[in-house]
């Protein structure tokens, strides 16, 4: 078994211009790396993108390249390699890996649509959705975050050189596997929703019950991606209660992530609870007056600010669930069967 981490550089954010990837034995040791340069026949976006957005903002720059244009303007067109890349993609004994490889995939049956080319069939396993599966993150994780978090060293690292950047992606599949004490293979099955198969044209990821990759729609359960927008509003639009009693009046109520990010019907049954007495829900810790915390292996994202924040002496709370709910005169049983009755019953509001 070998391991084919791959990146491309496109010149326009379609067309692809380079073709990098490092292939490596199952101990992540280099067997071969190269960055093969290709002509895109497109526009080079190096430059601001327009002159409205140059004049909008400094950050908006354009596409950057590792090469003078010229490098590629000289270089063979994409059909050239595609007996290359279809082999590196498709060898039976080769697993293929990328970061936020679904673009990736797309720019090359973009390429072979375009140069009248049969569609490259494959199967390619992503690390964002595999690192986003480990740390259970509502949203995409950015590289720099995975790099930061498994304490990757890329300060020898030459940016948007496609075989440097498949280099970053299998350090950061190595930093995981390390830290997870498996095999790349055996990350790959541990969380299937980062397989993908790309097949006459078309890219599709597993679909896993209770994956945070798979939250394309609202259930009952995971509160992620749309259901995450959901949540927001319902915060957002809920206003809590004048009382001179209310037990919660005026305090700024967080919960750990580790209940929140897995109970998306409760978690809108609570916003209201805590309005009804006098709070209001809230998901930046560095906000929170109240934070309740649940008893879990597993370590919550707002924790560590929490944590600062007691040590600085801020007005925090720290309550675990069970007492918080015995606040609010409910118990967590009961809030578990109330969840799914009150999203169904309330989710249409919600959405209006």
């Amino acid at each position: 078994m070998k391991y084919l981490f791959f990146d491309i550089e496109c010149s326009d954010g379609k067309h692809i211009c380079s073709f990098g990837y490092v292939l490596t034995d199952i101990n992540f040791s280099v067997i071969e790396k190269k960055d093969i340069l290709i002509n895109p026949e497109a526009i080079f976006h190096t430059g601001a993108w327009s002159k409205a957005k140059r004049e909008k903002s400094e950050k908006d720059r354009g596409i950057t390249l590792a090469y003078p244009k010229e490098e590629f303007v000289v270089s063979p067109k994409f059909e050239h390699y595609y007996q290359v890349i279809k082999e590196l993609l498709t060898d039976k004994g080769t697993l293929v890996v990328g970061f936020a490889c679904d673009n990736d995939a797309r720019f090359i049956n973009w390429a072979c649509d375009r140069y009248k080319l049969p569609f490259i069939n494959y199967t390619l396993f992503d690390m964002q959705r595999a690192y986003r599966e480990y740390k259970e993150m509502p949203n995409q994780p950015a590289l720099e975050k995975a790099l930061e978090d498994l304490s990757v060293d890329i300060s020898s690292h030459i940016p948007h050189r496609s075989d440097e950047d498949a280099e970053v992606t299998m350090l950061v599949a190595k930093g995981l596997c390390e830290r997870l004490n498996i095999t790349l293979q055996e990350l790959c099955q541990k969380y299937p929703s980062c397989e993908g198969i790309v097949a006459d044209g078309k890219i599709e990821f597993k679909h896993v019950d209770g994956s945070v990759c798979d939250g394309g729609r609202y259930s009952g359960s995971n509160n992620l991606r749309r259901n995450y927008k959901i949540f927001q509003t319902h915060m957002r639009k809920t206003k809590p209660k004048n009382g001179a009693n209310l037990p919660l009046k005026g305090e700024k109520v967080c919960f750990s992530t580790v209940f929140e990010d897995k109970h998306f019907s409760e978690m809108l049954l609570l916003i209201d609870i805590v309005a009804n007495y006098g709070g209001k829900c809230v998901t930046r810790a560095s906000e929170a007056s109240i934070y309740v915390t649940m008893d879990s292996p597993k370590t919550c994202r707002r924790q560590r600010i929490i944590e600062e924040r007691i040590r600085k002496n801020a007005r925090i709370k720290k309550v675990d669930m069970d007492e918080f709910l015995t606040i609010v005169g409910t118990s967590y049983d009961a809030l578990l069967e109330s969840g799914e009755q009150f999203r169904k019953n309330h989710i249409g509001k919600i959405l209006e």
